[in-house]
């Protein structure tokens, strides 16, 4: 797979939706791995709501090699911001380097 060319913040800023380049609502047991994003509008990761259907909190999940790099642009961008599952469950973050970018967990 190629790596996307168009995930900019301002991409689909219009549609009605929180704006991230990376959205995973109510997975679980999931990597992500080796991703690199520039002025990017970062990951969201968390629970929600999608036509209506509640999604569960994301659980047992792994983002390794993530590159985050914000330096360029001239507003606030969201990080990586996480919510995640039970007291059971897990989420390991390893080998993740972010620019001018916050990473974010409840």
């Amino acid at each position: 797979m190629s790596k996307p060319k168009t995930s900019r913040p301002d991409f689909s800023k219009n549609a009605g939706i929180d704006n991230a380049t990376i959205a995973i609502y109510g997975c679980d047991n999931f990597v992500i791995d080796n991703i690199d994003m520039t002025n990017s509008a970062g990951m969201l990761i968390g629970y929600g709501v999608v036509k209506g259907k509640y999604l569960s909190i994301p659980q047992n999940f792994k983002l390794n090699a993530i590159r985050l790099d914000n330096r360029q642009v001239a507003y606030k961008l969201r990080g990586i911001q996480i919510s995640s599952g039970n007291a059971p469950s897990f989420v390991a973050i390893t080998n993740v380097r972010m620019t001018r970018a916050t990473l974010e967990t409840a």
